[in-house]
């Protein structure tokens, strides 16, 4: 299963799939070259899909600014929800960046653990996110029937009420596979962005 994955499968991946590949490498002390290769394959779609969903979100967020006097009120609900996510994804960057130097094999079980288990950069990670997650809800709050935006933010608001939720993701957990977990929540950052400015753009231009 795991050594047939291929960049299309990343968008199709169900959270328990991802959850479930994440337990089976981090239960496995030394985990092969073809499970190291899966979450590889991962990561790099998930890299895509970011710069897919980033390049979006600045056009988005370009045309709302340029049209801002339409409606300044939804445009600095676009401001919140667009510099959130880019100051989010920019510390998720340099977390993935600090672990590949530690470790350029992704072997490694103990640089997750170290970096972002009972640390300040746990708390700092869980900030940004719930930067995102509030900005989201708050925008929500105005539009009840985003079932769509409902469905985004369910990896975010996992963050905000399992308080085991590093130790699930990051406790002995190989490289590889927490460098893909931080992409796979700068997917989800960047996708409820998504979401909402396309919905705000609409709103401002009509």
């Amino acid at each position: 299963m795991y050594a047939m994955l291929k960049p299309s499968d990343t968008m199709k991946f169900s959270g328990l799939t991802f959850i479930s590949l994440i337990f089976f490498l981090t239960h496995c002390k030394s985990p092969s070259d073809q499970i190291k290769d899966a979450f590889n394959t991962v990561d790099k779609s998930l890299g895509k899909s970011n710069d897919v969903l980033s390049s979006s979100i600045d056009s988005m967020y370009s045309a709302i600014n340029n049209n801002r006097s339409q409606n300044e009120q939804l445009a600095m609900k676009a401001d919140s929800i667009y510099l959130d996510t880019k100051k989010a994804n920019e510390y998720m960057d340099s977390l993935k960046e600090t672990m590949r130097l530690q470790d350029s094999t992704g072997n490694r079980l103990d640089v997750a653990t170290k970096l972002l288990v009972g640390t300040n950069n746990q708390h700092e990670l869980k900030k940004y996110l719930a930067q995102v997650y509030s900005a989201a809800n708050r925008y929500k709050s105005d539009n009840t029937n985003m079932l769509k935006l409902d469905s985004a933010l369910l990896p975010l608001k996992e963050v905000q009420t399992d308080r085991e939720w590093a130790k699930k993701y990051f406790e002995s957990t190989p490289t590889v596979a927490a460098t893909t977990m931080l992409s796979k929540f700068q997917n989800d950052c960047t996708n409820v962005a998504a979401i909402i400015l396309g919905d705000i753009k609409q709103r401002v231009e009509q």
